[in-house]
């Protein structure tokens, strides 16, 4: 039986990042309906910096926010890769960048079906670094540029730049722009503590809200945006399924990096985010308009607070660290259901795969647009419906885990976090989707045939973003891309020199393209 029920009172439980988010999206997808955000005045923010991805411009897209104006109004900066250290041993870097526009991957002289690349398998069979050739953006962040040119401010042309970068920001500051712009569209904050949430004996439906104050906030639906409190869905006795046994990590301790100088000259800002691999997990550094955010991401199985505390000061100058927090601890994993009856929880209420590549404030949006989508002023609570929305989140939420997993498949062993990393490893002792991944490219190189291309490719991270991965910790294999050429050549020096001529033009136009930039800094400083 249809159980339809008005849905004109939409209250959201948490502010923060994920809370504004939601207003804001909701408010512009449903204006008629009374939203109301309540807000913690005692719950501090999690971080203060945070890096997206390019997903993120349906955010900016449904706000009609100017992404460049966004860049100053939130103190950030631009990220065009993620840059990683360490991952398979002292010394090693790998990239994974954002697309330029330039679509290089998908030129006719490269791209001659689904199943086969030439330029793919000409960077692997002569191993050279794919994401010197697929993209622009790595160059670019390895010479702290952007892909701007000077006066973009007054040339209509240039004033966007090129490509899907992405950004990093304040959260602060994010939370102050967007509370503003969704109070300022009608969104009721209210900020106090809430001490309970009242449903109906039979329904078992949220009711009304109780605040600290004994005030009471009927609602028609509710956002658990509360983090890893998860205030309202915990009530309603979610199942969790819990992702620690490929991804070990569990504690952050955040902090700031101060900008330094050198001969007189202030530092170059990266446009990256860096991942760099320490002893007992990894360390990650993002640079904000006046400073670095930053923080190491550990297994206390491996260390604790003080021995993570000493790594850091070795790590990185300790003159330069500032704002040390306390460890921030969690499990990576994710409810199978965040959305029960009239309830759903948005961002890390909902669960949480790891700091890596930045995939929460994705997995929310995707969220809260999946909600969009389906919730009506007039809606049927029909539980298959919960549960199409449900499964389809778990798919998203899984494959940034797969993705997130594939990063840790490394043979690194020089300690006892990376030898346990190591054995999994060793094991294959992954999801079968990751497993197969792994396995698949000893004799096919990943995205080079068919059936491959459209089953295993990530539906958050797309063929190429696997293929940077896997290339920088070694699953790709030389001659297995030399096969691919030879399946179309008589020999590999025909079809170097068959395919040579177009990556050198390539490479020549990357290289002016590059030229052509303007650095990260005189871009921040010209907004």
């Amino acid at each position: 039986m249809a159980d339809y029920r008005r849905i004109g009172k939409i209250v959201i439980v948490g502010g923060g990042t994920a809370g504004w988010i939601t207003a804001n999206v909701l408010r512009a997808r449903m204006p008629r309906a009374r939203i109301t955000l309540i807000e913690s005045p005692s719950t501090p923010p999690i971080g203060v910096g945070e890096a997206l991805t390019p997903f993120f411009y349906h955010f900016l897209t449904i706000t009609r926010h100017d992404p460049v104006r966004f860049v100053k109004e939130v103190g950030g900066s631009i990220k065009l890769a993620v840059r990683f250290e360490n991952w398979r041993g002292l010394g090693d870097t790998y990239y994974h960048p954002f697309l330029d526009g330039g679509e290089a991957f998908a030129k006719p002289e490269f791209a001659v079906s689904p199943g086969y690349n030439r330029l793919v398998s000409y960077a692997l069979a002569n191993e050279a670094p794919l994401h010197d050739l697929a993209t622009s953006y790595a160059r670019l962040a390895g010479a702290s540029k952007v892909p701007w040119r000077a006066g973009f401010k007054t040339d209509r042309a240039e004033y966007h730049g090129y490509g899907s970068y992405a950004f990093h920001m304040d959260t602060g500051r994010f939370s102050e722009v967007f509370g503003d712009l969704a109070r300022k569209a009608g969104v009721k904050h209210v900020s106090a503590n809430v001490v309970d949430a009242l449903r109906h004996p039979e329904s078992g439906f949220i009711e009304r809200i109780v605040l600290e104050d004994k005030r009471k906030i009927e609602g028609d639906f509710f956002v658990d945006c509360t983090g890893f409190r998860r205030g309202l869905i915990g009530r309603l006795d979610p199942q969790w399924e819990s992702y620690s046994k490929w991804l070990p990590v569990n504690a952050a301790i955040p902090f700031h990096i101060e900008y330094g100088s050198g001969n007189g000259a202030p530092e170059p800002i990266p446009s990256y985010t860096l991942a760099r691999a320490l002893e007992s997990g990894w360390l990650w550094r993002i640079p904000l308009r006046e400073r670095y955010s930053a923080g190491y991401v550990f297994s206390e199985d491996h260390a604790d607070e003080e021995s993570a505390r000493q790594e850091l000061a070795r790590s990185v100058d300790p003159d330069r660290i500032k704002n040390v927090g306390s460890p921030l601890r969690f499990e990576a994993g994710t409810y199978e259901q965040t959305w029960i009856k009239n309830c759903i929880a948005i961002g890390l209420s909902s669960g949480f795969v790891e700091p890596l590549e930045s995939t929460s404030i994705q997995i929310t949006l995707t969220q809260v647009l999946g909600l969009a989508d389906v919730l009506r002023a007039r809606f049927n609570f029909d539980p298959k419906l919960l549960d199409i929305y449900n499964r389809s989140i778990k798919l998203e939420t899984d494959d940034i885990r797969d993705f997130i997993i594939l990063h840790y498949a490394t043979d690194r062993a020089d300690t006892p976090f990376w030898q346990l990393v190591s054995d999994t490893m060793a094991r294959v002792d992954y999801p079968d989707s990751v497993r197969e991944k792994i396995e698949m490219a000893k004799y096919r190189t990943l995205g080079h045939n068919r059936v491959q291309s459209a089953q295993i490719r990530g539906r958050a991270f797309g063929e190429l973003s696997g293929l940077y991965v896997m290339q920088g910790l070694g699953l790709l294999r030389k001659d297995v891309a030399e096969g691919d050429l030879l399946q179309e050549f008589a020999s590999l020096g025909k079809a170097f020199s068959s395919v040579e001529p177009h990556v050198s033009r390539l490479k020549k136009a990357m290289a002016d393209f590059e030229e052509s930039c303007i650095s990260h800094r005189a871009f921040l400083e010209e907004l």
